[in-house]
């Protein structure tokens, strides 16, 4: 009877709602763990932080955000994450080695609800190549992003782009909401950069 339980309540929490996660990434191989476990808790924020380091991106690192936004934010060197991070991008890169864009951030499973924030901040998108944009791009066509989107403190380095006749590229970054307060204004920050 104890061995029933014990799978039912483990069943339980497997099915229960998601709850915001925090990833302490010191490797491109963490990066991509922790991306793949965040688009699969979709019904969370979610935080991924990473350590100070040079990270190559040999596909191209990717995420579907969902309601609640992602928050990427570089620049720690402690082993767990907790002590604030450095304040200088240009010590935590990812890079897309000219073939690959390092970082697509997509909302392509949105289903137009207001979504939360994504952030992202103190990182150096260098050597990115990708259609649109070469360096980071966060949402874009159907759906585009119902929620807020801040992008600062970054460094955005030798990045190019595709050129397409009928939508405008960006070597560094393209990101794309429709989300908008209360006033109507929309939700789009980037600064800093």
């Amino acid at each position: 009877m104890k061995f029933r339980i014990a799978i039912l309540a483990a069943g339980l929490s497997v099915v229960g709602p998601a709850s915001a996660a925090s990833f302490c990434v010191a490797s491109a191989d963490d990066l991509t763990g922790a991306l793949l476990t965040a688009e699969q808790n979709n019904d969370a924020s979610n935080s991924i932080r990473i350590h100070t380091g040079h990270y190559v991106a040999s596909e191209g690192w990717h995420v579907d955000v969902h309601l609640r936004g992602i928050d990427i934010t570089g620049g720690f060197q402690d082993e767990n994450c907790q002590q604030s991070p450095l304040l200088d991008a240009s010590l935590t890169v990812l890079d897309g080695n000219n073939a690959v864009r390092p970082l697509t951030i997509n909302t392509t499973f949105h289903d137009g609800q207001t979504g939360g924030q994504i952030l992202i901040t103190g990182l150096t998108f260098e050597n990115g190549s990708g259609d649109r944009a070469g360096g980071l791009k966060i949402s874009d066509a159907g759906p585009i992003y119902n929620g807020a989107i801040r992008v600062e403190r970054n460094i955005f380095r030798n990045n190019t782009s595709s050129d397409y006749q009928q939508d405008n590229s960006a070597g560094g970054l393209l990101a794309a909401t429709d989300g908008s307060t209360t006033d109507g204004a929309t939700i789009l920050i980037v600064r800093n950069n």
